[in-house]
């Protein structure tokens, strides 16, 4: 009889220092062209960055199926979904994305949506970008910004566009894998970079989008794309008001909140450290009130820890590109998902989420 050992015996092998210096050198050299070197004054998190309304609206590809690029294996033992940065393509991150799952026993897919392309002006000329939704920004408030907390002054709440359309679309996405290939319990992974992150860490925010499906949820560089009114101070363990579908209870029977890893650059000049910090605290929060208001007698004790379950790594000295500890941690913590899900029961009901 084999051991759970002599099964990983190969995955172990199967990626070498000089695989991850080699990929992360295409993939950093791809954020430092696409984003960080973007000119003062044309970067999306700028002021001067204005996102068109009426497209947000419309959504129109986002009522149709994504394009998508993606791995099958004839019994795979899950899914990773990979949701690319803003401006960036789905068919730039094959090589990482592979490397992530390389060596799981029996396989693992890969799907790499494509986010539509959206009109923007930067530095005052229009342009279109592939975006999941409005990249978060100094959003202008008639109280102003507030630099040191990174918030409008005068704490009103606010939500980067077309986010609510971007999160039922990977809601959508995760549903059809259900019911196209049958995955078990656990067995579904959402990842992603930047931008794609942001959207990842919605999801996990979600309750509507959790479901036994979603084993989860893995964020490099990302963020939390909107933020509701505090009643009271933060710091203080003010209550958040409900927004969006954020807070909405009646996800799926049997839904749990999705455990999380968010891997962050702490020079992160794109996405400052302060917001994957902000993430970690309320999504850590979030979970805590669900074990709270859960009408599950169970769920205290399997969900007692979600906090602890949300998971931050900050690389010190790193920047919005991505290093060595991020693909090594990653990788190392998608394992123990794929382990994870292995020991809940396999079992499919057509249609039975959503």
């Amino acid at each position: 009889m084999h051991s759970a050992h002599d099964e990983w015996r190969a995955w172990t092998a199967a990626v070498t220092q000089r695989d991850v210096d080699r990929v992360l050198r295409r993939v950093n050299r791809r954020i430092e062209t696409g984003v960080v070197a973007l000119p003062k004054g044309s970067r999306c998190l700028e002021d001067d960055h204005s996102w068109i309304e009426a497209d947000v609206a419309l959504e129109p590809d986002f009522t149709a199926p994504c394009k998508v690029h993606e791995t099958t294996h004839a019994t795979p033992r899950g899914t990773l979904v990979f949701l690319h940065g803003f401006g960036d393509d789905a068919g730039h991150w094959r090589e990482f994305t592979e490397l992530l799952v390389r060596g799981i026993p029996g396989g693992f897919d890969v799907v790499l949506p494509a986010a539509p392309n959206r009109k923007f002006q930067i530095a005052g000329q229009p342009v279109e970008a592939t975006a999941w939704f409005e990249p978060r920004m100094k959003h202008t408030r008639e109280g102003g910004w507030d630099d040191d907390t990174d918030n409008p002054r005068d704490g009103s709440p606010w939500t980067c566009g077309g986010i609510d359309g971007a999160v039922a679309w990977t809601r959508r996405l995760v549903d059809g894998l259900i019911e196209q290939r049958g995955v078990a319990p656990g067995s579904v992974l959402v990842a992603g970079f930047s931008q794609g992150a942001g959207l990842a860490l919605a999801a996990a925010e979600d309750r509507t989008s959790w479901s036994p499906a979603l084993g989860g949820v893995l964020s490099l560089r990302g963020y939390l794309p909107r933020r509701g009114k505090y009643i009271g101070k933060e710091e203080e363990g003010g209550r958040l008001e409900t927004f969006g579908t954020a807070k909405v209870s009646g996800g799926s029977p049997g839904a749990k909140p999705p455990p999380v890893l968010m891997c962050h650059g702490g020079d992160d000049q794109v996405a400052p450290r302060r917001w994957a910090e902000e993430a970690a605290r309320r999504l850590r929060r979030d979970r805590s009130r669900y074990t709270s208001d859960s009408p599950d007698p169970g769920a205290m004790d399997e969900v007692a820890s979600c906090g602890e379950r949300v998971e931050l790594m900050v690389c010190e000295g790193a920047t919005h590109q991505l290093t060595t500890d991020d693909l090594w941690r990653a990788r190392w913590w998608i394992r123990g998902k794929v382990e994870d899900a292995s020991k809940r029961l396999p079992v499919h009901v057509p249609g039975m989420l959503l």
